[in-house]
């Protein structure tokens, strides 16, 4: 019987978005993506950052995207189904960049960057994304905006 461990690390990156470009979802990865560009809330000035029921009340920044992350987390690592995985042990690094709209639902979901070749384990990242709660959007300016969020997820199936 394989040994199954999930990690999940959450690096919180909201970036308050003007424009939401769509692109075409369909790939399975994007492997050679650059994500270096990606940059901190805490460089753009916001006046709240997204938000889940569980996280209201939090004053201070870093405890809300704590408190965020953990949720994020939480929810995707309890909503992964992969033991019908047969094979080898594999590590599967994905990084992934979801859009946070300003209606508090998650669209956009893409793969900065992957090494699952088959894309099953990219297919459970998405269920397990779409599982998660409904959220406040982010507020710029006193407006509602939509911002990327972008984290990775490690999976070391033994």
């Amino acid at each position: 019987m394989k040994k199954l461990t999930i990690i999940i690390l959450l690096f919180t990156s909201f970036v308050f978005a003007q424009n939401n470009s769509s692109k075409d979802n369909s790939k399975d990865s994007m492997a050679g993506e650059k994500i270096d560009n990606i940059k901190s809330a805490n460089d753009l000035g916001k006046d709240r950052l997204p938000t889940f029921a569980k996280c209201k009340g939090i004053s201070s920044i870093e405890e809300q995207r704590k408190c965020f992350s953990k949720v994020v987390s939480s929810t995707i690592s309890k909503n992964l189904k992969i033991n019908k995985i047969k094979g080898q042990d594999q590590n599967i690094d994905i990084f992934v960049k979801i859009i946070l709209n300003k209606t508090g639902k998650i669209t956009n979901i893409e793969f900065l960057k992957s090494n699952d070749k088959s894309g099953y384990f990219e297919n459970e990242v998405i269920r397990a994304i779409n599982n998660l709660p409904k959220f406040e959007p982010a507020i710029k300016d006193g407006e509602l905006v939509s911002v990327p969020y972008s984290f990775p997820v490690k999976l070391s199936l033994k």
